[in-house]
């Protein structure tokens, strides 16, 4: 013999040794991991689960699809009808069990590993087996369908309901349902085995809605009915407030720019197109939130950085603030338009900004801020010191010479003197009386010389009805604004 047919002698065992691995049902497990019993049907029990069978109770799992690997002692034990509690078999025993159907059991536990053997009158134990998992199972699909909270029903070929479960009988008990229902979807289902409809009729306080499936398998029509009525009445609420949001945007003189959570526009307002001066056909694509911002770089809507790269953090800062609800800004257009953007965060990590308007009232803030400073331009030109105390006793106002006198300094800063504070550097020169008429008169006078040289100054305390106190320093001996800033600033003496 050559070697060439020593080769294909060896390959031809090798090929059916390979089709015997591929095509054999799995075995029982090895001798070590299971218990000797009689033979016929044994399952093989480690842990009180299901690790192996013989070839016949295999055969029989899967014709009947029932995953056989995570089954327990018990569950196969009431498949067959056996009255036996768990804690019959929690500890060793080797023990005949009748059962039902006239089914033998034979139940032997060794340690962690358990042999249950079935035996049957005129050796028909495949035939009880198959039975009693079928029975079982037929069981649990019933008590499914008996307990489920939507409604089903199976018809036959002559088209004659032959099972309803419990809410579908308490949906028949409406007349209405059933008349809706027959005048529903076809029986028959289309060609692809299905069809879905809704079921809607009138009722005396509100109207109820139905989500029908139909489909038909091995010549049976199944129905599955589920109750829609909350699930249509809040898509109904929802339309009406998303219709009356809608309407109310529109109506809006602040713009509004709404970007989902991927940064992608999903709801704008006219007032946005108006004052963004964007055109509708770009704002309908729902651009992203970079080629939003973008287009208004471009158009020299919003405040143009030094560089590209400095403008892409201002991004990440300006959706960070949006997201915090920090962010505010105000935008000055070329056009002489002055934008408020303010940045929102929305439900579920979406995010809004706010555009406003702004142009008058930034006007209107500097014309109060113009008149402001030719009041106080004024003031500063008077040949006196005028201070100004409200009612929390807090110097409000101010001029320049009352400034030097008592040594404020000029700065942008908030500077507080109360009121107790600026009488402590008139004292003890002033007379304790001028002290008392300041909080029981509306009028107060009296007279304090400047360590300067021969300059003293009459001093007027006026209180008004809103509490404020106008203190009014004026020289007694004429002199100019210039001169008075030459003079030494220090404590002032009583005349």
């Amino acid at each position: 013999m050559s070697i060439a047919d020593v080769s294909i002698i060896a390959l031809a065992f090798a090929s059916i040794g390979v089709i015997w691995l591929l095509t054999r049902r799995r075995t029982p497990a090895e001798t070590d991991d299971r218990v000797d019993i009689d033979h016929g049907i044994t399952l093989y029990f480690r842990d009180g689960f299901l690790i192996n069978a013989s070839d016949a109770a295999l055969s029989i799992f899967d014709d009947l699809q029932i995953p056989w690997s995570d089954r327990g002692i018990q569950w196969i034990l009431d498949a067959m009808g056996c009255d036996i509690a768990e804690n019959e078999y929690s500890s060793e025993i080797d023990q005949h069990f009748n059962c039902a159907n006239g089914t033998q059991v034979h139940l032997k536990v060794t340690g962690d590993r358990a042999a249950l053997n079935i035996k049957g009158a005129n050796n028909s134990s495949a035939n009880l087996l198959t039975l009693a998992l079928s029975t079982h199972l037929a069981r649990i699909f019933r008590a499914v369908a008996d307990t489920s909270p939507n409604a089903v029903a199976i018809h036959n070929r002559a088209s004659q309901r032959i099972y309803e479960n419990d809410s579908y009988r308490t949906l028949l008990d409406d007349q209405e349902f059933e008349d809706a229902l027959t005048q529903g979807a076809p029986l028959s289902p289309s060609s692809n085995n299905e069809v879905e409809q809704q079921i809607s009729y009138k009722t005396g306080r509100q109207d109820k809605h139905f989500d029908l499936r139909r489909l038909e398998h091995d010549g049976y029509i199944y129905d599955y009915i589920q109750d829609a009525s909350s699930r249509f009445y809040a898509d109904q609420s929802s339309r009406t407030f998303r219709k009356t949001m809608s309407q109310t945007f529109a109506d809006l003189s602040v713009g509004l720019a709404v970007f989902d959570t991927e940064q992608h526009l999903i709801a704008f307002n006219p007032a946005l197109v108006d004052l963004l001066d964007l055109p509708v056909s770009f704002l309908v694509q729902s651009p992203s939130l970079f080629s939003f911002f973008a287009q208004l770089r471009e158009d020299r809507t919003m405040p143009e950085p030094l560089s590209f790269a400095d403008w892409q953090d201002n991004l990440l800062q300006l959706v960070k603030g949006a997201k915090d609800g920090d962010f505010n800004e105000t935008w000055h257009r070329l056009d002489g338009k002055a934008l408020r953007v303010m940045g929102r965060p929305q439900p579920e990590g979406s995010f809004a900004f706010l555009v406003e308007d702004v142009t008058n009232e930034i006007k209107l803030n500097k014309s109060v801020s113009d008149q402001l400073d030719l009041y106080q331009s004024a003031m500063d030109g008077l040949d006196a010191a005028i201070g100004v105390f409200d009612a929390a006793q807090t110097l409000i106002i101010s001029n320049a010479m009352f400034n030097d006198l008592f040594d404020i300094p000029e700065t942008d800063e908030i500077y507080i003197l109360k009121l107790d504070q600026w009488l402590k550097t008139l004292q003890p020169t002033v007379s304790q009386e001028f002290l008392h008429s300041l909080s029981t008169a509306s009028l107060s006078e009296t007279v304090i010389q400047s360590k300067a040289p021969d300059q003293t100054f009459k001093l007027n305390a006026r209180s008004l009805k809103n509490g404020q106190l106008i203190i009014t320093l004026t020289p007694r001996t004429p002199v100019f604004r210039t001169t008075l800033s030459r003079y030494e600033k220090g404590l002032m003496t009583h005349e």
